[in-house]
């Protein structure tokens, strides 16, 4: 496996991470990866799918991450839409208060 490099925390090439969950979305695929779930190259095919299909936001790059892994991940049976529909009302954030 060719995962990303992971470079110390003043190497310009770190990745940069505007959210808590993009972290661990990168994290994750990383995790997964190294753990043999699937083949780097996979998640490197799956991601070049999704930034195809984008509308070249780079702000939107870690959301092509999340949505290249849900797809790789139901692919290999690790993952289905109720599983994951159910990590995604736990994991997502309350909505703001009303002022």
């Amino acid at each position: 496996m060719t995962a990303p490099p992971r470079p110390g925390p003043s190497d310009a090439t770190a990745p940069r991470f505007e959210a808590p969950w993009q972290a661990r979305i990168f994290a994750a695929v990383v995790s997964l990866a190294d753990a043999g779930c699937f083949r780097w190259e996979e998640f490197q095919q799956r991601l070049a799918a999704e930034v195809g299909r984008g509308d070249g936001d780079p702000g939107r790059y870690y959301e092509q991450w999340l949505a290249a892994a849900e797809k790789l991940l139901a692919e290999k049976g690790l993952l289905t839409s109720d599983g994951l529909a159910g990590r995604i009302a736990v994991l997502r954030p309350p909505p703001p208060a009303a002022p």
